[in-house]
């Protein structure tokens, strides 16, 4: 009898592993990319999900950029570096412009051409090309705030 117990305890505990290996493996290919359009899609929201990781960065970035600006106003003018001034106005018009592109492109991204996956693909081929240039933007004014706010 008690022989009997394990060997049931066994094949149902081995029953139940694979029914969550197969259930896993289910899970996995119903959230598997179905198309082209379909992957390409991910990339373009994994791209996007990077550029927007950082905009809480970028704009910590433009408020301490904004501050140095700031300092540098109250200075007599003979004692301010004007080429580091120039350097920070300039990055700030860069990171202004990286987080407004990055909004701009969210507030225009529709991808409602779902029923033409040969629109579709063209759609998301040209706005996977507009978004990683929105997040290489924002990487790049960060690098840059990194170094010239070291100063």
């Amino acid at each position: 009898m008690k022989y009997r117990f394990m060997l049931i305890a066994i094949v149902s505990l081995a029953l139940a592993c694979n029914d969550a290996e197969n259930h896993n493996a289910r899970e996995a290919a119903a959230a598997a990319p179905k198309s082209t359009a379909d992957s390409l899609y991910e990339v373009v929201d994994k791209l996007h999900i990077e550029g927007m990781a950082k905009t809480g960065k970028l704009r910590t970035a433009l408020g301490q950029v904004q501050a140095k600006l700031d300092s540098l106003a109250k200075l007599p003018a003979k004692k301010i570096d004007k080429a580091y001034q120039q350097s920070l106005t300039d990055l700030k018009e860069e990171l202004t412009n990286a987080d407004d592109y990055m909004f701009n492109w969210m507030k225009e991204f529709k991808d409602s051409v779902k029923d033409n996956s040969e629109r579709r693909i063209k759609y998301l081929q040209a706005e996977q090309v507009k978004v990683t240039k929105v997040r290489d933007d924002i990487l790049t004014g960060l690098q840059r705030a990194d170094s010239l706010l070291k100063k």
